[in-house]
């Protein structure tokens, strides 16, 4: 039997009971129709999204009061309107029938992210000739994530990533209408998008540091891929409990004899800036092992404004001594 459960003072207007008695004005019900305060509902007539989360429904309670008028609609929550209810009501709208919760470990949702984002980093490697063809050149990577279609999995794993590597980032947040709802995070800090990445924990016998993985062959020993700045979590609801999920980020390419950065081609985004490239490159320089090449050639010791070393400065480390 549909039914919702009206929650509210004792003396508010009330809807029918099961069996649409009333007495002094007061809906009653008998004992074998109560159920924890459910009465019966005719149909859902709409849907809004709460602050904090979470779906209200409009529901037309059945009977009549003793003057034969309809009771008010009512708002009430998701956990209060039987599933039947909420079934029919979006099947009538033609948006299919919500999902049905269920337990989720978030932090595992989450630890699944950052092994996509380990993973193209891993393909991203130059290729053995040291060059780089269209599938792996630098470039801004934007990884759809189909796994997180459901919001009450996605915005949540937001929460933990705002939190992981440092003190609680903001997570923008906008609404401008039903189904045009957004969650999005962004990390600019290096150090956070390190923790975030922690290539050590998801590519096995690579050598990687964070948001930095080390390449190693004959002819190119030590050439470097970073994930730079910034890096982007986004949201989207594309109809109601139903969202799509993105990771965007820029991919930095460092040669192992010289140590020049070649960037991504990019219209705007913090890459364009000066400061943000001289960071990326102090971080790459701290992260560095100490007996990796550019470290050796005096590399990691230029000043922050001076990417590469020239040329005819760099000297050649046999491959031995980067423990490749």
């Amino acid at each position: 039997m549909p039914r919702a459960r009206k929650r509210g003072r004792s003396d508010d207007a009330g809807p029918a009971s099961a069996h649409d008695q009333e007495e002094d004005g007061v809906p009653q019900t008998s004992a074998d129709d109560w159920d924890e305060g459910m009465y019966k509902v005719r149909r859902v007539l709409d849907h809004r999204r709460v602050r904090g989360g979470g779906t209200e429904y409009e529901v037309q309670w059945a009977g009549t009061d003793r003057h034969g008028n309809l009771w008010p609609n009512w708002w009430v929550a998701e956990d209060d309107v039987t599933h039947d209810l909420v079934e029919a009501y979006y099947e009538k709208r033609g948006c299919g029938v919500p999902m049905v919760k269920a337990e989720v470990n978030v932090t595992l949702v989450y630890e699944e992210v950052r092994r996509r984002v380990a993973q193209v980093v891993l393909k991203g490697a130059p290729t053995k000739s040291g060059a780089f063809n269209g599938s792996n050149r630098p470039r801004v990577h934007v990884l759809h994530l189909e796994s997180m279609s459901l919001r009450d999995i996605a915005v949540p794993m937001l929460e933990v990533a705002r939190k992981h590597g440092g003190p609680p980032l903001q997570l923008a947040h906008g609404n401008k209408g039903e189904n045009d709802e957004w969650w999005q995070l962004t990390v600019k800090d290096l150090d956070r998008i390190a923790a975030f990445c922690n290539f050590q924990q998801f590519i096995d016998h690579v050598r990687c540091s964070g948001n930095i993985r080390l390449t190693g062959n004959r002819k190119h020993s030590g050439d470097l891929m970073a994930i730079a700045q910034p890096l982007l979590l986004t949201v989207r609801t594309v109809r109601p409990g139903i969202v799509t999920t993105t990771i965007e980020f820029p991919t930095v390419h460092f040669n192992g004899k010289t140590g020049r950065p070649t960037y991504p081609p990019m219209e705007t985004g913090m890459l364009k800036r000066e400061p943000s490239r001289r960071d990326l490159i102090r971080h790459v320089r701290d992260a560095l092992p100490a007996q990796h090449p550019l470290r050796m050639n005096g590399w990691a010791a230029l000043p922050a404004d001076v990417a590469a070393i020239a040329v005819e400065h760099a000297m050649f480390v046999p491959r031995t001594a980067t423990g490749s």
